[in-house]
C-alpha cells in the first residue's frame, strides 16, 4: 500500500491519520523466513510541519513465529514500538537536525509496506529466549538442556591456564 503525500508537502498546516494493514505473511530476517501470526492495523498521523515537511507518528504491535535463541524451541515474539519521524519534500532545500532521521521516500509516495518491514527490523530483539532461564542446548550432543541433563562433559579450561597445565604434565612425565 502506497499513500500519497502530496497534499501534505503543498500545505502549511494539515493533519490526517491512516489505518494500514502489513499486507506480508512473513518477513526474512538475517536470510530466514519468520512468519507473522498476529498483526493490528497500524494507524499513521500525517502532519504538516510547514511547507515541504511534515511528521509520521504512530505505534506498531506485531507477533511472530521464531525461535529460542538458546534451546532452538518455538516461541511468539512480540515486536512493538512508537515512531516518530520527518519527510522533506526535497531534503537538500532543508538542513537537518543531528536528531532528525529522514525517511526517503519516492516521489511523494510513502510505501507503508517498506516503512513497517523497516521498523520492525530497527526494533527487533537482540536476543530472544522461551524463558529468562533457559539453558540452550548442549554443545556436545545437542540435546535441550531444558529437558534433560545429557552428562556430557562441557568442561572448557581457561586458554590462560594453558601455560599451567603444560608445567603439570610436564612434571607427571618425569615422574
Amino acid at each position: 500500500m502506497q499513500i500519497d503525500l502530496s497534499s501534505f508537502f503543498e500545505a502549511e498546516k494539515l493533519d490526517k491519520e491512516v489505518s494500514a494493514k502489513l499486507e506480508a505473511q512473513e518477513i526474512r530476517f538475517f536470510g530466514e523466513k519468520v512468519s507473522i501470526l498476529k498483526k493490528e492495523p497500524v494507524v499513521f498521523h500525517f502532519s504538516s510541519l510547514g511547507k515541504g515537511k511534515l511528521s509520521v507518528t504512530g505505534s506498531f504491535k506485531f507477533t511472530f513465529d521464531t525461535r529460542c535463541d538458546g534451546c532452538l524451541e518455538p516461541v511468539e515474539t512480540v515486536v512493538e514500538a512508537d515512531f516518530d519521524r520527518v519527510c522533506f519534500a526535497k531534503q537538500e532545500d532543508y538542513e537537518l537536525h543531528e536528531e532528525e532521521d529522514p525517511l526517503e521516500l519516492s516521489g511523494y509516495l510513502f510505501d507503508v509496506e517498506a516503512f513497517l518491514l523497516n521498523e520492525i527490523l530497527i526494533n527487533w530483539p537482540m536476543k530472544i529466549l522461551c524463558k529468562k532461564d533457559c539453558k540452550g542446548i548442549c554443545p556436545v550432543c545437542g540435546a535441550n538442556n531444558n529437558l534433560v541433563e545429557c552428562g556430557c562433559d562441557t568442561f572448557v579450561p581457561d586458554p590462560r591456564m594453558a601455560v599451567i597445565q603444560d608445567i603439570f604434565n610436564a612434571a607427571n612425565k618425569e615422574v
